[in-house]
Protein backbone atom coordinates (compact mmCIF):
# COMPACT_ATOMS: atom_id res chain seq x y z
CA UNK A 1 0.00 0.00 0.00
CA UNK A 2 3.15 2.12 0.77
CA UNK A 3 3.83 1.56 -2.94
CA UNK A 4 0.62 2.82 -4.49
CA UNK A 5 1.17 6.89 -4.35
CA UNK A 6 4.29 6.02 -6.33
CA UNK A 7 2.55 3.87 -8.60
CA UNK A 8 -0.49 6.37 -9.30
CA UNK A 9 2.13 8.80 -10.54
CA UNK A 10 3.98 6.37 -12.84
CA UNK A 11 0.55 5.49 -14.42
CA UNK A 12 -0.03 9.71 -14.72
CA UNK A 13 3.59 10.24 -16.29
CA UNK A 14 2.16 7.02 -18.85
CA UNK A 15 -0.96 8.27 -19.70
CA UNK A 16 0.38 12.22 -20.36
CA UNK A 17 3.56 10.36 -22.51
CA UNK A 18 0.61 8.28 -24.34
CA UNK A 19 -1.58 11.42 -24.72
CA UNK A 20 2.06 13.71 -26.28
CA UNK A 21 2.84 10.61 -28.71
CA UNK A 22 -0.91 10.71 -30.02
CA UNK A 23 -0.81 14.37 -30.43
CA UNK A 24 2.80 14.30 -31.55
CA UNK A 25 1.57 11.46 -34.82
CA UNK A 26 -1.44 13.67 -35.50
CA UNK A 27 0.89 16.60 -36.04
CA UNK A 28 3.23 14.06 -38.27
CA UNK A 29 -0.13 12.93 -40.05
CA UNK A 30 -0.85 16.49 -41.22
CA UNK A 31 2.52 17.42 -41.63
CA UNK A 32 3.20 15.11 -44.43
CA UNK A 33 -0.59 15.87 -45.97
CA UNK A 34 0.54 19.27 -46.09
CA UNK A 35 3.71 18.26 -47.83
CA UNK A 36 1.95 16.30 -50.62
CA UNK A 37 -0.30 18.99 -51.55
CA UNK A 38 2.65 21.16 -51.61
CA UNK A 39 3.79 18.94 -54.28
CA UNK A 40 0.62 18.89 -56.18
CA UNK A 41 0.18 23.00 -56.48
CA UNK A 42 3.61 23.59 -57.14
CA UNK A 43 3.23 21.29 -60.25
CA UNK A 44 0.34 23.19 -61.02
CA UNK A 45 1.17 26.60 -60.16
CA UNK A 46 3.60 28.45 -62.44
CA UNK A 47 5.19 30.92 -59.73
CA UNK A 48 5.86 27.50 -58.16
CA UNK A 49 8.16 27.06 -60.96
CA UNK A 50 9.44 30.33 -60.82
CA UNK A 51 10.52 29.96 -57.22
CA UNK A 52 12.01 26.73 -57.69
CA UNK A 53 14.05 28.56 -60.56
CA UNK A 54 15.45 31.74 -57.87
CA UNK A 55 15.68 29.80 -54.58
CA UNK A 56 16.74 26.15 -55.51
CA UNK A 57 14.68 22.69 -55.56
CA UNK A 58 15.78 20.96 -51.89
CA UNK A 59 15.76 17.95 -53.61
CA UNK A 60 18.47 18.83 -55.51
CA UNK A 61 20.56 20.48 -53.15
CA UNK A 62 23.21 18.88 -53.96
CA UNK A 63 23.78 19.80 -57.25
CA UNK A 64 22.85 23.18 -55.96
CA UNK A 65 26.18 22.97 -53.99
CA UNK A 66 28.09 21.39 -56.66
CA UNK A 67 27.23 24.60 -59.24
CA UNK A 68 27.57 27.24 -56.87
CA UNK A 69 31.16 26.09 -55.70
CA UNK A 70 32.00 25.54 -59.18
CA UNK A 71 30.71 28.93 -59.88
CA UNK A 72 32.53 30.56 -56.65
CA UNK A 73 35.54 29.11 -57.45
CA UNK A 74 35.08 27.94 -53.57
CA UNK A 75 33.70 24.71 -51.80
CA UNK A 76 31.89 27.32 -49.80
CA UNK A 77 27.98 27.05 -50.46
CA UNK A 78 27.26 30.54 -49.44
CA UNK A 79 30.61 32.56 -49.92
CA UNK A 80 31.44 35.76 -47.56
CA UNK A 81 29.71 38.51 -48.89
CA UNK A 82 27.27 36.65 -51.46
CA UNK A 83 23.92 35.52 -50.83
CA UNK A 84 21.63 32.16 -51.97
CA UNK A 85 20.17 33.96 -54.72
CA UNK A 86 21.92 36.88 -56.61
CA UNK A 87 19.44 38.51 -58.99
CA UNK A 88 22.92 39.21 -61.19
CA UNK A 89 23.28 35.63 -61.80
CA UNK A 90 19.32 34.93 -62.40
CA UNK A 91 18.33 34.20 -66.18
CA UNK A 92 16.00 35.75 -67.41
CA UNK A 93 13.12 33.51 -69.01
CA UNK A 94 12.49 33.49 -72.61
CA UNK A 95 10.06 35.95 -73.88
CA UNK A 96 6.83 34.87 -75.47
CA UNK A 97 6.01 34.49 -78.78
CA UNK A 98 3.90 37.56 -80.62
CA UNK A 99 0.52 35.49 -81.99
CA UNK A 100 0.47 38.37 -84.73
CA UNK A 101 3.77 36.94 -85.48
CA UNK A 102 2.42 33.66 -86.37
CA UNK A 103 1.20 34.37 -90.17
CA UNK A 104 4.03 36.14 -90.92
CA UNK A 105 6.68 33.64 -89.95
CA UNK A 106 9.79 36.06 -89.16
CA UNK A 107 8.74 38.57 -91.64
CA UNK A 108 12.73 39.56 -91.19
CA UNK A 109 13.70 36.72 -93.51
CA UNK A 110 10.42 37.14 -95.48
CA UNK A 111 11.32 40.52 -96.93
CA UNK A 112 13.75 40.45 -100.25
CA UNK A 113 16.55 38.76 -98.21
CA UNK A 114 16.45 34.82 -99.47
CA UNK A 115 16.41 33.22 -96.00
CA UNK A 116 17.52 36.00 -93.48
CA UNK A 117 21.16 37.74 -92.56
CA UNK A 118 22.36 35.04 -90.22
CA UNK A 119 25.45 34.38 -92.16
CA UNK A 120 26.37 38.41 -91.41
CA UNK A 121 27.01 39.54 -95.05
CA UNK A 122 24.85 41.95 -94.28
CA UNK A 123 25.78 45.63 -92.34
CA UNK A 124 24.85 45.91 -88.86
CA UNK A 125 22.36 47.66 -88.91
CA UNK A 126 18.57 46.63 -87.78
CA UNK A 127 17.21 44.34 -90.62
CA UNK A 128 14.26 44.30 -89.25
CA UNK A 129 13.48 47.76 -89.92
CA UNK A 130 15.05 47.53 -93.25
CA UNK A 131 12.58 46.50 -96.32
CA UNK A 132 15.71 45.56 -98.46
CA UNK A 133 17.02 42.93 -96.49
CA UNK A 134 20.51 41.58 -97.50
CA UNK A 135 19.95 42.56 -101.43
CA UNK A 136 20.43 45.76 -101.29
CA UNK A 137 20.46 46.56 -105.04
CA UNK A 138 17.37 46.27 -107.47
CA UNK A 139 16.78 46.29 -111.27
CA UNK A 140 13.26 46.67 -112.81
CA UNK A 141 12.53 46.95 -116.42
CA UNK A 142 8.40 47.47 -117.55
CA UNK A 143 7.02 47.40 -120.80
CA UNK A 144 4.07 49.89 -121.32
CA UNK A 145 1.18 50.80 -123.63
CA UNK A 146 0.15 54.57 -123.38
CA UNK A 147 -1.84 56.80 -125.37
CA UNK A 148 -3.05 60.59 -125.02
CA UNK A 149 -5.97 62.72 -124.40
CA UNK A 150 -7.70 64.31 -127.69
CA UNK A 151 -5.92 67.24 -128.77
CA UNK A 152 -7.58 70.58 -129.19
CA UNK A 153 -9.73 71.07 -132.53
CA UNK A 154 -8.68 72.95 -134.96
CA UNK A 155 -10.40 72.55 -138.30
CA UNK A 156 -8.44 72.47 -141.65
CA UNK A 157 -11.19 71.55 -144.68
CA UNK A 158 -13.98 72.13 -146.16
CA UNK A 159 -15.79 71.54 -149.49
CA UNK A 160 -14.74 74.00 -151.69
CA UNK A 161 -18.49 76.22 -152.48
CA UNK A 162 -19.93 74.80 -149.00
CA UNK A 163 -18.39 76.26 -146.22
CA UNK A 164 -20.97 74.14 -144.04
CA UNK A 165 -19.52 70.80 -145.04
CA UNK A 166 -16.42 71.02 -142.66
CA UNK A 167 -14.35 67.91 -143.19
CA UNK A 168 -11.34 67.54 -141.54
CA UNK A 169 -10.15 68.72 -138.10
CA UNK A 170 -6.65 68.66 -136.09
CA UNK A 171 -8.12 65.78 -133.97
CA UNK A 172 -8.61 63.25 -137.10
CA UNK A 173 -4.74 62.87 -136.31
CA UNK A 174 -4.97 62.16 -133.08
CA UNK A 175 -2.24 59.82 -131.13
CA UNK A 176 -3.06 56.54 -131.36
CA UNK A 177 -2.15 53.89 -128.52
CA UNK A 178 1.98 53.39 -128.65
CA UNK A 179 4.07 51.25 -126.73
CA UNK A 180 7.39 52.10 -124.93
CA UNK A 181 9.57 50.72 -121.82
CA UNK A 182 10.62 51.95 -118.49
CA UNK A 183 14.22 51.18 -116.82
CA UNK A 184 14.68 51.47 -113.32
CA UNK A 185 18.33 50.92 -111.15
CA UNK A 186 18.11 51.26 -107.44
CA UNK A 187 19.85 50.96 -104.07
CA UNK A 188 18.80 50.50 -100.73
CA UNK A 189 20.80 52.66 -98.42
CA UNK A 190 22.49 50.62 -95.34
CA UNK A 191 20.90 51.51 -91.92
CA UNK A 192 18.63 54.09 -93.14
CA UNK A 193 15.42 51.84 -92.59
CA UNK A 194 14.31 51.33 -96.33
CA UNK A 195 15.42 54.61 -97.62
CA UNK A 196 16.96 53.54 -101.32
CA UNK A 197 18.05 55.77 -104.16
CA UNK A 198 17.07 55.05 -107.45
CA UNK A 199 16.89 56.50 -111.21
CA UNK A 200 14.37 55.85 -113.29
CA UNK A 201 14.11 56.79 -117.64
CA UNK A 202 11.17 55.80 -119.69
CA UNK A 203 10.05 56.47 -122.94
CA UNK A 204 7.25 55.88 -125.33
CA UNK A 205 7.34 55.27 -129.39
CA UNK A 206 6.49 57.95 -131.17
CA UNK A 207 2.95 58.99 -131.74
CA UNK A 208 1.95 59.26 -135.61
CA UNK A 209 -1.10 60.52 -137.20
CA UNK A 210 -2.63 60.94 -140.82
CA UNK A 211 -5.66 61.74 -142.27
CA UNK A 212 -6.41 62.68 -146.15
CA UNK A 213 -9.02 64.60 -147.49
CA UNK A 214 -10.61 64.98 -150.99
CA UNK A 215 -13.63 65.72 -152.31
CA UNK A 216 -15.45 65.32 -156.05
CA UNK A 217 -15.74 69.55 -155.87
CA UNK A 218 -12.17 70.32 -154.37
CA UNK A 219 -11.06 71.29 -150.88
CA UNK A 220 -10.35 74.71 -149.27
CA UNK A 221 -9.38 75.55 -145.97
CA UNK A 222 -11.15 78.10 -143.14
CA UNK A 223 -7.75 79.31 -142.23
CA UNK A 224 -6.75 82.76 -143.91
CA UNK A 225 -3.94 82.02 -146.47
CA UNK A 226 -4.51 85.29 -148.83
CA UNK A 227 -1.66 87.47 -146.42
CA UNK A 228 1.12 85.37 -147.73
CA UNK A 229 2.18 84.75 -150.94
CA UNK A 230 5.39 81.76 -152.32
CA UNK A 231 7.56 83.08 -154.52
CA UNK A 232 4.68 85.67 -155.79
CA UNK A 233 1.80 82.87 -156.04
CA UNK A 234 -0.78 83.92 -153.34
CA UNK A 235 -1.31 81.26 -150.78
CA UNK A 236 -5.42 80.71 -151.63
CA UNK A 237 -3.87 79.28 -154.96
CA UNK A 238 -1.98 76.22 -153.11
CA UNK A 239 -5.08 75.76 -150.09
CA UNK A 240 -8.27 76.88 -151.33
CA UNK A 241 -9.47 74.30 -154.49
CA UNK A 242 -7.22 71.94 -153.79
CA UNK A 243 -7.13 68.66 -155.19
CA UNK A 244 -5.83 67.02 -151.59
CA UNK A 245 -5.52 68.26 -148.05
CA UNK A 246 -3.31 66.10 -145.85
CA UNK A 247 -2.30 66.20 -142.13
CA UNK A 248 0.37 64.81 -140.26
CA UNK A 249 1.19 64.79 -136.52
CA UNK A 250 4.33 63.11 -134.61
CA UNK A 251 4.29 63.62 -131.07
CA UNK A 252 7.82 62.36 -128.55
CA UNK A 253 7.52 61.98 -124.73
CA UNK A 254 10.81 60.95 -122.97
CA UNK A 255 11.04 60.85 -118.83
CA UNK A 256 13.73 60.94 -116.40
CA UNK A 257 13.77 60.79 -112.50
CA UNK A 258 15.90 60.50 -109.54
CA UNK A 259 14.25 60.32 -106.57
CA UNK A 260 15.19 59.34 -102.91
CA UNK A 261 12.22 56.51 -101.84
CA UNK A 262 11.47 55.02 -98.52
CA UNK A 263 9.91 51.14 -99.78
CA UNK A 264 7.57 49.75 -98.25
CA UNK A 265 7.75 45.86 -96.72
CA UNK A 266 7.65 43.29 -99.33
CA UNK A 267 6.11 39.92 -98.02
CA UNK A 268 5.89 36.48 -99.02
CA UNK A 269 3.89 33.59 -97.29
CA UNK A 270 1.49 36.13 -95.11
CA UNK A 271 -2.06 36.25 -95.72
CA UNK A 272 -1.80 39.64 -94.15
CA UNK A 273 0.96 42.43 -93.83
CA UNK A 274 -0.95 45.43 -93.16
CA UNK A 275 -1.01 48.64 -94.83
CA UNK A 276 2.44 50.07 -95.70
CA UNK A 277 3.06 53.80 -96.42
CA UNK A 278 6.40 55.19 -97.75
CA UNK A 279 7.54 58.06 -99.02
CA UNK A 280 9.17 59.77 -102.12
CA UNK A 281 11.45 62.96 -102.85
CA UNK A 282 13.13 63.89 -106.36
CA UNK A 283 14.25 65.81 -109.60
CA UNK A 284 12.17 64.91 -112.54
CA UNK A 285 13.07 66.35 -116.03
CA UNK A 286 10.32 65.70 -118.69
CA UNK A 287 10.36 66.02 -122.34
CA UNK A 288 7.37 66.72 -124.99
CA UNK A 289 7.78 67.37 -128.72
CA UNK A 290 4.63 67.69 -131.19
CA UNK A 291 4.99 68.37 -134.82
CA UNK A 292 1.61 69.31 -136.59
CA UNK A 293 2.32 69.59 -140.54
CA UNK A 294 -0.55 70.79 -142.92
CA UNK A 295 0.02 70.53 -146.45
CA UNK A 296 -1.68 70.78 -149.64
CA UNK A 297 -1.99 69.72 -153.82
CA UNK A 298 -2.81 72.79 -155.35
CA UNK A 299 -5.64 71.92 -158.28
CA UNK A 300 -4.26 69.98 -161.66
CA UNK A 301 -1.16 69.45 -159.79
CA UNK A 302 1.28 66.37 -158.83
CA UNK A 303 3.00 64.92 -155.26
CA UNK A 304 5.88 64.38 -157.49
CA UNK A 305 6.34 68.20 -158.04
CA UNK A 306 8.00 70.00 -155.26
CA UNK A 307 6.12 73.00 -156.59
CA UNK A 308 2.43 71.73 -156.89
CA UNK A 309 2.97 71.80 -152.66
CA UNK A 310 2.91 73.77 -149.93
CA UNK A 311 2.46 73.52 -145.97
CA UNK A 312 2.44 75.29 -142.97
CA UNK A 313 3.99 73.13 -140.44
CA UNK A 314 4.48 73.96 -136.31
CA UNK A 315 7.00 72.42 -134.16
CA UNK A 316 7.14 73.12 -130.36
CA UNK A 317 8.93 71.65 -127.33
CA UNK A 318 8.22 71.41 -123.75
CA UNK A 319 11.06 71.23 -121.39
CA UNK A 320 10.30 70.27 -117.72
CA UNK A 321 12.23 70.52 -114.72
CA UNK A 322 11.58 70.41 -111.36
CA UNK A 323 11.04 68.54 -107.93
CA UNK A 324 8.55 66.09 -107.40
CA UNK A 325 6.93 64.10 -103.86
CA UNK A 326 5.21 61.27 -103.49
CA UNK A 327 3.97 58.04 -101.86
CA UNK A 328 4.82 54.30 -101.90
CA UNK A 329 1.22 52.73 -100.89
CA UNK A 330 1.16 48.92 -100.29
CA UNK A 331 -1.03 46.68 -98.53
CA UNK A 332 -1.10 42.86 -98.78
CA UNK A 333 -4.04 41.22 -99.25
CA UNK A 334 -3.59 37.72 -100.55
CA UNK A 335 -0.30 34.79 -100.32
CA UNK A 336 2.29 36.85 -102.00
CA UNK A 337 -0.05 39.17 -103.88
CA UNK A 338 -0.35 42.95 -103.04
CA UNK A 339 -1.76 45.94 -103.92
CA UNK A 340 0.27 49.66 -104.70
CA UNK A 341 -0.65 52.44 -105.22
CA UNK A 342 1.92 55.28 -105.80
CA UNK A 343 1.32 58.72 -106.47
CA UNK A 344 3.54 61.89 -107.12
CA UNK A 345 2.90 65.74 -107.45
CA UNK A 346 5.22 67.70 -108.86
CA UNK A 347 5.98 71.74 -109.97
CA UNK A 348 8.23 72.58 -112.55
CA UNK A 349 9.60 74.98 -114.55
CA UNK A 350 8.55 74.75 -117.97
CA UNK A 351 10.88 76.01 -120.99
CA UNK A 352 9.18 76.23 -124.52
CA UNK A 353 10.31 76.85 -127.95
CA UNK A 354 8.22 77.20 -130.91
CA UNK A 355 8.64 77.08 -134.92
CA UNK A 356 5.93 78.25 -137.45
CA UNK A 357 6.94 78.11 -140.84
CA UNK A 358 5.07 78.38 -144.17
CA UNK A 359 7.08 77.06 -147.48
CA UNK A 360 6.87 75.50 -150.71
CA UNK A 361 7.14 71.40 -151.19
CA UNK A 362 10.68 72.82 -152.51
CA UNK A 363 11.34 74.54 -149.85
CA UNK A 364 10.99 77.71 -150.69
CA UNK A 365 9.83 79.92 -147.65
CA UNK A 366 6.46 82.27 -147.33
CA UNK A 367 6.46 85.83 -147.38
CA UNK A 368 3.79 88.52 -146.22
CA UNK A 369 1.81 89.90 -149.44
CA UNK A 370 2.67 93.48 -149.71
CA UNK A 371 -0.77 94.04 -149.08
CA UNK A 372 -1.09 92.21 -145.95
CA UNK A 373 0.96 95.52 -144.51
CA UNK A 374 2.71 93.01 -142.06
CA UNK A 375 6.65 92.81 -141.70
CA UNK A 376 8.70 89.43 -141.03
CA UNK A 377 9.86 86.40 -142.52
CA UNK A 378 8.95 82.49 -142.03
CA UNK A 379 9.66 80.93 -139.99
CA UNK A 380 8.79 82.39 -136.86
CA UNK A 381 10.43 81.25 -133.78
CA UNK A 382 9.35 82.05 -130.12
CA UNK A 383 9.93 80.97 -126.77
CA UNK A 384 8.42 81.05 -123.11
CA UNK A 385 8.78 79.81 -119.73
CA UNK A 386 6.55 79.08 -117.54
CA UNK A 387 4.91 76.96 -114.62
CA UNK A 388 3.88 73.25 -115.02
CA UNK A 389 2.16 71.25 -112.67
CA UNK A 390 2.10 67.25 -112.87
CA UNK A 391 0.57 64.91 -111.59
CA UNK A 392 1.21 61.18 -111.91
CA UNK A 393 -0.49 58.02 -110.28
CA UNK A 394 0.63 54.23 -110.70
CA UNK A 395 -2.57 51.91 -109.39
CA UNK A 396 -2.02 48.13 -109.70
CA UNK A 397 -0.72 44.70 -108.47
CA UNK A 398 2.47 42.98 -107.09
CA UNK A 399 3.51 39.43 -107.19
CA UNK A 400 6.31 38.18 -104.99
CA UNK A 401 7.37 35.22 -107.15
CA UNK A 402 10.59 34.56 -104.59
CA UNK A 403 12.42 36.42 -102.73
CA UNK A 404 14.13 38.14 -105.65
CA UNK A 405 11.58 38.26 -108.43
CA UNK A 406 8.62 40.08 -108.41
CA UNK A 407 5.91 41.11 -110.92
CA UNK A 408 3.84 43.93 -111.26
CA UNK A 409 0.83 45.16 -113.44
CA UNK A 410 -1.61 48.03 -113.07
CA UNK A 411 -2.62 51.70 -115.18
CA UNK A 412 -0.51 54.73 -115.22
CA UNK A 413 -1.96 58.21 -115.62
CA UNK A 414 0.70 61.05 -116.14
CA UNK A 415 -1.63 65.12 -116.10
CA UNK A 416 0.36 67.88 -116.82
CA UNK A 417 -1.14 71.98 -116.87
CA UNK A 418 0.98 74.64 -118.51
CA UNK A 419 2.12 72.84 -122.10
CA UNK A 420 2.59 74.14 -124.90
CA UNK A 421 0.30 72.28 -127.82
CA UNK A 422 0.91 72.59 -131.28
CA UNK A 423 -2.55 72.67 -132.21
CA UNK A 424 -3.16 76.23 -129.80
CA UNK A 425 -0.13 77.92 -131.98
CA UNK A 426 -1.85 78.17 -135.36
CA UNK A 427 -3.26 81.69 -135.59
CA UNK A 428 -6.67 81.81 -137.79
CA UNK A 429 -4.68 84.66 -140.17
CA UNK A 430 -1.81 83.10 -141.18
CA UNK A 431 0.39 86.29 -141.72
CA UNK A 432 -0.27 87.22 -138.19
CA UNK A 433 3.25 86.72 -137.62
CA UNK A 434 3.22 88.45 -133.71
CA UNK A 435 0.19 85.95 -132.88
CA UNK A 436 2.53 83.35 -134.08
CA UNK A 437 5.37 84.41 -132.02
CA UNK A 438 3.40 84.52 -128.86
CA UNK A 439 3.37 81.16 -127.76
CA UNK A 440 0.21 79.71 -125.69
CA UNK A 441 0.99 78.00 -123.04
CA UNK A 442 -2.22 77.30 -121.25
CA UNK A 443 -3.00 73.74 -122.69
CA UNK A 444 -3.44 70.63 -120.78
CA UNK A 445 -1.64 66.98 -121.18
CA UNK A 446 -3.41 63.52 -120.60
CA UNK A 447 -1.06 60.26 -120.80
CA UNK A 448 -2.52 57.27 -119.85
CA UNK A 449 -2.16 53.47 -120.06
CA UNK A 450 -1.23 50.08 -118.44
CA UNK A 451 2.06 48.73 -117.75
CA UNK A 452 3.77 45.50 -116.88
CA UNK A 453 6.59 44.72 -115.65
CA UNK A 454 9.44 43.04 -113.80
CA UNK A 455 11.88 43.36 -110.70
CA UNK A 456 14.59 41.47 -109.70
CA UNK A 457 17.38 42.21 -106.56
CA UNK A 458 20.65 41.37 -105.76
Amino acid sequence: MKHLPIFSRMRGRRIANGRTLVACAASFVVLLSASNAMAQYSGLNPQSSRRTAHYGNPSTIGTTQSLARSSNGSSTLFPRGASFYDPADAVDPAPMPNPSEGSQESITDQIWSNGGCADGSCSSCDTGCNPCGCLSWYVGVTGLIMTRDMPNRIWTSFETGNNPNQLTNTQDVAADWEGGAEIVLGYCLPCYCGWSIEGRYWQLDDFNGYASTTHASGVSTPLDTSGIEFGGTNGDTFFDGADEHRLWRNNEFYNIEFNMVKNSPHCRGCLDCGWHVGGLVGFRYMRFDEDLRFGTLAAGGSWATPTDQAYLEDNIRNELYGFQVGANVRRQFANNLAFTFTPKVGIFGNHIDNRFHAYRGDGLAANPTAASGVTGTYPVNGSSDTLSFMLEADLGLAWQITNRWEATFGYRVVALTGMGLADNQIAPFVVDIPELADIDTNGQLVLHGGYVGMTYRF
